[in-house]
């Protein structure tokens, strides 16, 4: 009972640690990518099937400096399993990894297979990271708007217009999206959140 009390107490700082370490580590776009990989968990929770990919994304998980057995290695597989166990729940987890964004989505196999969790790792499109993003580097709704616009192609213009906001509005929320995420110009912010 003293362990979880402890837990609950420390959980806030520990969130805002993490949300602080994740947002250092600016935005980038997914570099040398490979295929979407595929990793399957039965019905015991034990790894049954790795693709080779499945293995490479994996492996981005763990920091690149730390000696980890597969045990280790797999745990964030785990838990995006057993979130698939639950109906109703989203198994879908969005990782800034070494090389960019990465998305873990998990979902029941069928009936060939009962109990059986298959999870795809894969880059994270645009809209996937978003979110994500957003609530690290502290962007405002607003901001993810014009990004959101950004992405679609939209000219500052386009935005403005879209928005019902100012040429000068787009460009203060884009100054202010740059600083935050560490990104330079439109161009790099749209290949950090693009494949």
């Amino acid at each position: 009972m003293a362990e979880s009390l402890r837990a609950t107490q420390l959980s806030g700082t520990l969130a805002a640690a993490l949300r602080q370490h994740v947002a250092s580590r600016f935005l980038r776009p997914v570099r040398n990518a490979p295929a979407p990989g595929v990793v399957l968990i039965d019905r015991h929770d034990t790894v049954s099937a790795v693709t080779g990919t499945g293995r490479e994304w994996v492996s981005r998980l763990a920091p690149k400096s730390a000696t980890v057995d597969d045990e280790e290695l797999f745990a964030h597989i785990w838990n995006i399993a057993l979130a698939a166990r639950h109906p109703g729940r989203q198994a879908l987890s969005r990782v800034p990894g070494p090389d960019g964004w990465m998305v873990l989505q998990a979902q029941p196999l069928g009936e060939t297979l009962s109990g059986s969790i298959a999870v795809t790792i894969q880059p994270a499109s645009s809209d996937v990271p978003l979110p994500a993003a957003a609530v690290l580097y502290g962007l405002t709704v607003r901001e993810q708007a014009v990004i959101e616009c950004a992405l679609d192609g939209a000219a500052v213009k386009q935005i403005a217009r879209s928005l019902n906001i100012s040429l000068h509005t787009v460009n203060d929320h884009l100054k202010s999206v740059y600083r935050k995420t560490g990104v330079n110009s439109r161009e790099e912010l749209i290949a950090s959140l693009s494949l």
